[in-house]
């Protein structure tokens, strides 16, 4: 495998920090919100599942 031109790795370089720069500007945002989600109750409701009924038999 013969390296690329050094300036095509700092071109890939740039491009995967700024992603990761992305990604963890994303993450920060998510866990900001993440305790206003946990305020609105309702929406944290437990839904109703399907369980089969294999698994509802008790030995």
């Amino acid at each position: 495998m013969e390296p690329d031109q050094p300036e095509e790795l700092l071109s890939s370089l740039g491009q995967m920090l700024a992603w990761m720069d992305e990604m963890q500007r994303a993450q920060v945002e998510e866990n900001r919100q993440f305790p206003e989600v946990l305020q609105d109750l309702p929406a944290l409701r437990p839904t109703s599942i399907w369980i089969p009924q294999f698994l509802k038999t008790s030995y």
